[in-house]
């Protein structure tokens, strides 16, 4: 047994030293694999083409395995060694995910590598296998900080995995450039898969219904229009047989409303189940109206590059052999539809006017019921209402006037205000400016006194150290006190 013998056991520490596995999970992976497996070799061989800065191998590493691999590196089986090594984005192998995948496909070295690989395009050939790595591919092409898939890319990965295997894969690619124009979700990614599995050549058992994202059913509208095929059976039967079950839900609704009797829990579970039909109904319409306008608008050009469909004008309804008159008939279906839905509604969330015959029941019994002077209770007629509110309206919009020509005043005043404050800053900014002018003549004034002191104490200094000499100075104290004794004589005579 696998793990009884010290050598077996080495293997198993090798192996978590490099993959940094749990010791059950690296025990029961070289259990399932050839004892001839050595995870050091895989190791090497990743360091050989990793990056120099970084623990991956990165597109220069990727470019130089391809060639080892005797593989190109746009060819389809590349994209599914990537999907076995778990790669993250393209041109970029972990080193957890190259130890793990080559692990579990038995390949440490490179011969057993490019066999490996030659493989690969028949996994292709596996629904499940192929669905697994169509999944794959959206996170892997797409950008790591972002959410959606280019269009570009999702174009050329689609070429990659399904060029051969969709027949309208080219009409497909023109329905995105020309109406699409933009990235592509993951949900769209998924479905379309999906839908490339099922739906038939003419499209005759897809189901408007179902689950698909609106850009599927709106290319499959396109895709009839452009291959000449009739368009799917319209939905205003449907329409029509909800607004008849929910006008009777609606109805025993009105009759339990006015039953005081009626629990107010029951009669929220009621209104609840009007909504719901409702709210079905509406978006219904919104399909019905968007398909009425992509079915008769893909003769024109569109107005600006990558419109919606639904921005595109009715043009050319002969093509489905449908006239004027049976597109006008569709639209006031919908527009009509839409009122009836929009009034039980508006009653549904307000069941105090329901109980009065709706909105117009509420404007009745305001006025005394009806009649041709319709009076309130303070002998008012709903004309004098109309009048006195019409003069309200126009005092406002006078006293809204006075109001505006009041600021407009203001704003004149704060207008001459910012002026004479800018002719105020003009005026400090020149004095400013003569201030400056100043003070640089009295600092030059300053320098040339200051140079004169220095000179003056010089020659200060100069006279007395030449005056120094012990000699001279007993002669001029000689000659002093004789010019004192001179001084005395004179004045005693």
């Amino acid at each position: 047994m696998f793990g009884s013998s010290s050598k077996n056991k080495e293997k198993t520490r090798q192996f978590i030293a490099v993959t940094q596995a749990s010791e059950a999970a690296a025990s029961k992976l070289l259990k399932e694999n050839v004892s001839s497996f050595n995870p050091a070799a895989l190791a090497a061989l990743f360091d050989k083409y990793k990056d120099p800065e970084e623990d991956a191998i990165l597109l220069e590493g990727t470019e130089a395995l391809c060639a080892d691999l005797e593989v190109d590196p746009t060819d389809v089986a590349t994209l599914v060694l990537a999907y076995h090594l778990k790669c993250e984005n393209m041109c970029e192998f972990s080193r957890k995910g190259w130890l793990a995948g080559w692990t579990e496909l038995q390949c440490d070295n490179l011969p057993a590598m490019k066999a490996a690989v030659a493989r690969m395009r028949d996994e292709l050939n596996d629904p499940d296998s192929a669905k697994k790595i169509y999944l794959f591919t959206f996170n892997f092409a797409k950008q790591s900080n972002q959410k959606t898939l280019s269009l570009e890319s999702a174009i050329a990965f689609w070429d990659l995995l399904l060029a051969g295997k969709y027949t309208h894969l080219d009409l497909w690619k023109q329905f995105l450039e020309e109406t699409h124009g933009k990235s592509i979700t993951k949900d769209t990614w998924a479905l379309f898969w999906d839908f490339v599995e099922t739906a038939k050549d003419d499209f005759s058992n897809h189901d408007d219904d179902g689950a698909w994202p609106l850009l599927i059913d709106n290319f499959v509208v396109y895709a009839r229009e452009k291959l000449g095929l009739a368009p799917a059976a319209n939905d205003d039967d449907e329409v029509e047989q909800s607004l008849q079950q929910v006008a009777g839900l609606y109805q025993a609704w009105r009759q339990h409303l006015a039953n005081p009797a009626m629990p107010e829990q029951d009669l929220r579970r009621h209104a609840n189940d009007v909504r719901d039909i409702l709210r079905n109904i509406a978006a219904d319409l919104d399909e019905l109206d968007e398909t009425i306008n992509i079915l008769f608008g893909l003769a024109r050009p569109p107005p600006a590059p990558f419109p919606s469909l639904s921005q595109v004008v009715q043009a050319n309804p002969a093509r489905f052999k449908l006239d004027r008159p049976q597109i006008e008939e569709r639209k006031q279906f919908v527009a009509d539809s839409r009122r009836i839905v929009e009034d039980m509604r508006t009653n549904i969330n307000n069941p105090a006017a329901a109980r009065m015959g709706g909105q117009q029941g509420v404007r009745d019994n305001l006025f005394g019921g009806q009649g041709k002077k319709k009076v309130d209770k303070f002998g008012r007629t709903e004309d004098e209402y109309k009048v006195s509110n019409q003069r309200f309206v126009e005092r406002e919009q006078e006293q809204q006037q006075l109001l505006m020509d009041q600021q407009d005043q203001q704003i004149e005043e704060v207008a001459v205000t910012v002026g004479n404050l800018r002719e105020i800053a003009r005026v400090m900014g020149d004095e400013l400016d003569d201030q400056t002018r100043l003070l640089g003549e009295v600092e030059t004034q300053v320098d040339t006194t200051q140079n004169r002191l220095q000179d003056g104490m010089k020659r200060m200094q100069d006279f007395i150290r030449a005056n120094s000499d012990t000699k001279q100075q007993w002669c001029i104290a000689i000659l002093i006190v004789v010019l004192v004794i001179l001084l005395i004589l004179v004045l005693s005579f």
